[in-house]
C-alpha cells in the first residue's frame, strides 16, 4: 500500500506539528530529512519507516503508540484531543505534560458506546464550574436555533 489509506498518520503528524508552530520546511530539516520527503508523509503519499517516525515523535513530544491511537478515534474525537493539545502549547508554549494526558484510551473507546446522554453528562462533569456555565450557555443557545430544536408533538415541524 503506497499511501497511508489506511492509518492517515500524516494528517495527524502535520496537526501535531502546526500546534508548534514549525514550518514543514523547518521540521523536515530538524529530522534530516528532505522537505519533499516530510511533505509527503504530512500529505500521506508516503508512509515514513519506523526510524523517521521516531525521530517525528519525539520531535513532537508525543509516543508512537498514542500517535497510533489516535490514528484509530474518529476524526472528531481525534481532532478535539489534538486541539486541546495545540491550546495548550498556546498558552504554555511548551505544554507540561504529553499528549497521552489528554485522554485515556479505555475512557475513549467506553465512551463510544454510551448514549449521547451518557456522555454529554460525562464530559459536562470533567469541566471545572467555569466551563460548565460556559457549556450552558452554548446549549442555551443552541435550543434557541430552530434547525436543532427537537420536534414536539404539539409542535409540528416547519417546512
Amino acid at each position: 500500500m503506497g499511501k497511508n489509506e489506511m492509518l492517515n498518520i500524516g494528517s495527524i503528524i502535520r496537526d501535531l506539528r502546526l500546534s508548534t508552530g514549525m514550518t514543514a520546511k523547518d521540521f523536515a530539516d530538524s529530522i534530516n530529512v528532505s522537505y519533499s520527503t516530510y511533505s509527503n508523509y504530512e500529505n500521506n503519499n508516503r508512509k515514513p519507516n519506523t526510524a523517521i517516525l521516531s525521530k517525528i515523535c519525539e520531535k513532537l513530544e508525543i509516543d508512537m503508540n498514542i500517535l497510533f491511537q489516535l490514528a484509530t478515534l474518529p476524526a472528531d474525537l481525534r481532532d478535539s484531543i489534538i486541539d486541546s493539545y495545540t491550546e495548550e502549547r498556546k498558552i504554555n508554549q511548551k505544554p507540561n505534560t504529553d499528549l497521552s494526558n489528554f485522554f485515556s484510551m479505555r475512557q475513549v473507546v467506553n465512551s463510544l458506546g454510551e448514549t449521547k446522554s451518557d456522555k454529554i453528562n460525562k464530559l459536562f462533569n470533567s469541566l471545572n464550574e467555569k466551563g460548565q456555565d460556559k457549556a450552558l450557555e452554548q446549549v442555551e443557545m443552541l435550543t434557541k436555533i430552530p434547525e436543532y430544536q427537537a420536534e414536539t408533538p404539539d409542535k409540528p415541524e416547519e417546512e
